[in-house]
């Protein structure tokens, strides 16, 4: 296509082109093709505007991932309460077959606490509280067991056989943590004052 290369200084037909004599070459006055290393074509740094748009795009996928970060991390620690809160469930049911009456303390039960954990006991209730904040509640009274997370954002509830909210498991949800409850395959149930959402588990 083109058949002369145009040496910038140089006449045209002065002489043929030597690609070895020179650092660069043009094939078109208007368009000049510069090798990398030529100078006046280095780039040091980005541009502001180029930054900006970095850090857009990043605020962006931090403000997705987060929240939903947020509740797998809040999900993952609810499902760790599940094996006591059935545990300590199914020994009430024994100790109400042999007792007549719900335990009103972990001591006379078949569940052994989690090593670190405390336990404090009010008129009716008894609950172990880990390190991070989360508790298995005992309600002897009423006769239901709870597991709650730190700040009460997510609650596992089992109400037991002879209780007066009957045998069931629910999940409670607090505002933007009702995904959770749904995601532990719960059915929604009611939701209280646009606060909190009761899922029932199957």
């Amino acid at each position: 296509m083109y058949k002369n290369a145009v040496i910038p200084g140089v006449d045209p037909g002065s002489r043929p082109f030597n690609k070895s004599r020179n650092p660069y070459f043009i094939l078109d006055s208007r368009f000049p093709v510069r090798p990398a290393g030529c100078p006046g074509m280095t780039r040091k740094g980005f541009t502001l505007i180029e930054l900006l748009v970095v850090v857009l795009i990043i605020g962006i996928l931090a403000s997705v991932a987060l929240p939903q970060y947020q509740k797998a991390v809040a999900k993952s620690r609810l499902v760790t309460l599940f094996p006591l809160v059935d545990g300590v469930v199914r020994a009430q049911e024994m100790y109400y077959l042999e007792n007549g009456l719900y335990a009103d303390n972990f001591s006379v039960l078949d569940v052994v606490p989690p090593a670190g954990s405390r336990e404090e006991k009010d008129e009716t209730t008894v609950k172990i509280i880990y390190d991070n904040g989360s508790s298995v509640s005992m309600n002897f009274n009423e006769g239901y067991i709870t597991g709650d997370l730190q700040y009460g954002n997510l609650r596992y509830f089992v109400s037991l056989l002879h209780g007066l909210r009957g045998s069931s498991r629910r999940c409670y949800a607090h505002n933007k943590y009702a995904s959770v409850c749904t995601s532990l395959g719960g059915r929604l149930m009611q939701t209280n004052d646009g606060n909190w959402s009761i899922y029932i588990l199957e």
